[in-house]
């Protein structure tokens, strides 16, 4: 959040070490490569930075010329140590995390009780609903106060033995493939980082934010099923005015049910997309479908039938051939159920 608002010169960075840290790819510029790399390793997508290293130790006797540009600077990490001295003691070093603008890092290796009491809550209310074993289970995230509030950041722990993760649906907020990780996925874990320019509006309670969908795939157990991780990426939420407290997760419902004619077709994931999609789909029983896949102007460009069993399905389409850049029309029709949606390729 911090850099974002630097680089659009809405909040600039304070002091030349903040700088240095916001500079992760040690290019002497703060960009949104930097942006996007630090988002990675929030995410745990990457476990180092391409190009530095994790710390910088800069000798604290050192006077930048202009300390909002010290990446012009060859500023010293190193101390000329004369063995024959006697006194030494003054000798210091500051020590720059890269990608820590805010000295969390303090903070979070040593927490203290009095921190926390000061700290503002950001709380998402969530509602699951349960479609039974071989469908969909639905995170919808909620928020009674999102007044003010610029981003998050947070690990869900699921239990796999329950469930399998299948994707991230928007809502009231542009959330997508880019603010989840998935490198964890085989230990039961999504990180989730998002960030807006500006604060947010005040979004009504009952508003879906943005949603989570998994395969059930055994009984659930609601106790154990889906909880916070407080390891990984840490959870908390930032405010307007450089504001940044703890975010916790409140179950206020939980509902078992099926679609309606026991036939659903999802959005396609991910969408837009650039070289592969998933059309996901579900079926009441075992049954042949066919995709059928239209151009704007409606013409058949893609047909395909095959047999696919009782509960979720997906099928995966690949861009080339006949799927160029542009705008189509996906169809599952099956001899009981047809419905149809819009999916957009991009270059």
């Amino acid at each position: 959040v911090l850099m974002a608002r630097h680089i659009l010169q809405l909040s600039p960075l304070d002091s030349p070490y903040k700088i240095i840290a916001a500079d992760i790819n040690d290019d002497k510029k703060i960009d949104i490569l930097d942006l996007v790399e630090l988002r990675e390793l929030i995410l745990f997508n990457i476990s180092t930075f391409s190009n530095n290293s994790s710390w910088k130790f800069i000798d604290a006797a050192h006077i930048f010329a202009n300390p909002m540009t010290p990446l012009l600077e060859d500023y010293p990490q190193s101390i000329y140590v004369d063995l024959e001295s006697i006194d030494m003691m003054n000798e210091d070093f500051v020590a720059v995390k890269i990608g820590d603008l805010d000295g969390d890092i303090k903070n979070y290796q040593n927490p203290t009780l009095s921190d926390r009491q000061k700290e503002k809550q950001l709380t998402f209310d969530i509602e699951s609903v349960n479609q039974g074993v071989g469908k969909l289970y639905t995170l919808h995230f909620k928020a009674s106060d999102l007044s003010s509030v610029l981003g998050y950041q947070f690990t869900l722990r699921f239990n796999t033995d329950q469930l399998e993760f299948l994707s991230v649906d928007s809502g009231a907020l542009s959330v997508g493939d880019k603010n989840v990780g998935l490198k964890m996925l085989n230990a039961g874990l999504i990180t989730t980082s998002y960030f807006e320019n500006s604060p947010l509006k005040d979004i009504d309670k009952e508003e879906v934010l943005f949603s989570y969908n998994f395969l059930v795939k055994d009984k659930i157990n609601s106790s154990n099923s889906i909880l916070l991780e407080n390891s990984f990426t840490k959870p908390e939420a930032y405010w307007q005015g450089d504001v940044k407290g703890e975010l916790h997760l409140n179950r206020i419902a939980e509902s078992f049910m099926g679609s309606p004619s026991g036939f659903e077709l999802l959005q396609n994931d991910p969408n837009p997309f650039y070289d592969k999609t998933k059309i996901r789909f579900y079926l009441p029983q075992s049954a042949v479908a066919t995709l059928s896949v239209y151009d704007i102007a409606g013409r058949l460009i893609l047909n395909s039938q095959d047999d696919f069993e009782e509960g979720y399905n997906e099928i995966l389409l690949t861009k080339g051939g006949v799927l160029k850049s542009g705008t189509y029309i996906y169809k599952i029709t099956s001899e009981e159920f047809s419905a149809s949606r819009k999916m957009i390729i991009v270059n």
